[in-house]
């Protein structure tokens, strides 16, 4: 359970932006992969070989080798891509084998990934199968034969031995983040000897590899977009000065796992006496929203609705007071086991509609409600909302 104490609270609002961000890395297995051979009838191919070549044979013959890797179905849109690291298994030289560079190049048309299972040499092609002269074998073809692919390299490594090797470079970066942004740009990459002379070739461990751990993988790191936004932000000053201020965490482990925090809050009059809050849910925002008393009420609107966590005897009880640094702090029977904030519970109720509980993918939208003394007895205000996406 994520929990904070009570000054940090101050900080954590402070240092709070609009959007959060967390970062986390992926390790995918390729979609489909092929080779395609030099040839000028285009009836070679190896689609589900355990081998992918590139590069020139002994002969001079050219071969390339095409792969993909599904981003989009593994990243949530919205991310940013902060490295790409593409990883190769070198399994076969030549005995000859001359050193050089090998490129990634993204690929620029769709091809596919047929059922040929061929070797150094290939095997008939098959319906479905890349091949030199077509992206699917029998009837559609490349632009130009060999492949069609940008011009640009977008990472390079030199390959020289039988070792795992990796391609990382900016360009791979830009790529993953457009193959994420735009899925239907992602057509793979072509690795190929920037030569392809004689003796460049390169057998790599395919994705159909007997051994899985030769086999090749994209490695990702990205920053996934935030579940928390903020709207009518920063609310009206309160008695203290400054606006109270609503924050959320996941990871309470209760309910929805959503926990919400206040902090900047009305503090304590001469006698003692504290403030009272409690939180609000709705089905929508809409800012600036309109005035209540002394603050900005965002949770109404045109088809919008709230509720109240303000159900004693339940999991809806999020009555506190804020104590002398502003927090709101839970009195006894609220739901934040913490001794500060609220622990949303899974049910959700909001008037108007029939109880439902809160499910990954939906959105709802907070704020806290709290009296005040800005102005005189019986006033009030509101913290800034607070969307969140489950």
């Amino acid at each position: 359970m994520l929990r904070h104490s009570k000054a940090s609270f101050t900080f954590l609002a402070a240092c709070l932006a609009t959007t959060l961000a967390t970062a986390q890395t992926v390790t995918l297995s390729a979609q489909q992969d092929s080779s395609i051979y030099e040839s000028a009838t285009g009836n070679t191919a190896s689609g589900v070989g355990e081998f992918g070549f590139t590069g020139g044979n002994r002969n001079g013959d050219i071969r390339r080798y095409f792969i993909q890797f599904d981003v989009a179905g593994a990243i949530p849109a919205g991310s940013t891509i902060t490295a790409a690291r593409l990883e190769l298994d070198v399994v076969q030289l030549p005995p000859s084998a001359v050193s050089g560079p090998y490129d990634a190049h993204r690929a620029t048309m769709p091809w596919g990934e047929g059922p040929a299972d061929g070797f150094g040499q290939g095997a008939p092609a098959q319906t479905g199968d890349a091949t030199w002269l077509h992206t699917y074998f029998p009837a559609t073809f490349w632009a130009t034969a060999g492949g069609d692919f940008s011009a640009t390299v977008s990472a390079s490594a030199n390959m020289n031995s039988q070792i795992r090797h990796t391609l990382s470079a900016a360009g791979l970066i830009l790529d993953v983040q457009d193959f994420l942004d735009f899925p239907g740009n992602n057509n793979g990459w072509l690795i190929k000897s920037r030569t392809e002379s004689p003796n460049t070739a390169r057998g790599f461990a395919a994705r159909e590899f007997s051994l899985t751990g030769k086999r090749p993988t994209l490695v990702i790191d990205f920053t996934a977009p935030s579940a928390f936004q903020t709207f009518c932000d920063p609310a009206n000053n309160n008695s203290s000065g400054g606006p109270a201020v609503l924050s959320g965490s996941f990871g309470s482990g209760v309910g929805s796992d959503l926990h919400l925090s206040v902090s900047g809050g009305p503090l304590p009059l001469a006698d003692g006496s504290r403030m009272l809050g409690y939180f609000l849910v709705g089905n929508m925002n809409n800012a600036p929203g309109i005035t209540l008393s002394d603050g900005q009420f965002c949770l109404v609107g045109l088809g919008g609705s709230f509720g109240r966590y303000n159900v004693g005897g339940t999991d809806r009880n999020s009555v506190g007071f804020f104590d002398a640094t502003g927090n709101l702090q839970n009195i006894v029977g609220t739901g934040g086991t913490s001794g500060f904030g609220f622990d949303v519970p899974s049910d959700i109720e909001i008037a108007g509609f029939a109880p439902t509980t809160i499910m990954a993918g939906d959105t709802y939208h907070f704020q806290c409600w709290h009296r005040d003394t800005a102005s005189g007895s019986g006033h009030s205000n509101f913290s800034n909302g607070l969307t969140v996406a489950f």
